[in-house]
């Protein structure tokens, strides 16, 4: 009979009794339970660890030592629709009555954002466009003007009536988030003669199509300048 055997899965050493000399079957021994002391079920460290062998009861930390570690190669996830929304901020999930889940985002500030409407991506009603595209709460402008940064306005209402004059739209670094667009619109149909001129920010390096700024100069013309991303603003 052979002194040792190997095992299959760590190829440990194994001693066979009355075979293997006393101070070797020792060694042998000694040698095997080091590798099991240092198993981690990686390959050629143990038999590998299945979803039987897995039970998570709390939160799954991805984070050591201040190092966050993505989920990589996943080919989809299932989620279990919630009969309420969770208050866990930053968390994407499943969420609607009956038998019909759509999916929802909660984001940092607590806001729970709808993503999908049953077979189709959610697109807000009417009112929610409205309320998305809200005019100068202050009504039209008729002399220079500059968009705040943090201003909510996106419809700029301009009455041209009696002199030209200038919008300054809001300086882009670090506070106008990319897709951000406002409309600028001539009201009373004079721009022809009383043009606006949109001018870009006092300050920062930002563009309006590579100038510094564009002129409205046709009754009733409405401009659309939508901000692009690297301080550039693009005249549509």
């Amino acid at each position: 009979m052979a002194e040792t055997t190997t095992t299959s899965n760590m190829g440990l050493v194994l001693p066979t009794p009355g075979e293997r000399l006393g101070p070797t079957w020792a060694t042998d021994l000694n040698a095997a339970f080091t590798s099991i002391d240092a198993h981690d079920h990686s390959s050629g460290k143990g038999v590998q660890i299945n979803n039987a062998g897995i039970t998570v009861n709390a939160d799954f930390d991805f984070e050591k030592s201040g190092t966050s570690y993505p989920i990589v190669n996943v080919k989809h996830v299932g989620f279990i629709k919630q009969t309420g929304h969770p208050g866990i901020n930053n968390d994407i999930y499943a969420f609607g009555s009956g038998t019909i889940g759509d999916l929802w985002f909660r984001n940092n500030s607590g806001a729970n954002v709808q993503i999908t409407s049953g077979t189709t991506l959610y697109l807000p009603t009417t009112s929610d466009v409205a309320n998305n595209f809200p005019t100068r709460s202050g009504g039209a402008i008729s002399g220079n003007y500059t968009i705040g940064s943090t201003a909510s306005e996106t419809v700029i209402l301009c009455n041209t009536s009696t002199t030209a004059f200038t919008v300054k739209l809001p300086d882009t670094g670090g506070v106008i988030p990319e897709g951000r667009f406002y409309v600028i619109k001539d009201i009373s149909g004079n721009a022809a003669v009383n043009n606006i001129t949109v001018q870009k920010s006092d300050t920062g390096t930002d563009t309006i199509d590579g100038s510094t700024s564009v002129v409205i100069n046709s009754n009733y013309q409405a401009v659309y300048f939508h901000y692009a991303a690297d301080f550039t603003w693009a005249r549509i």
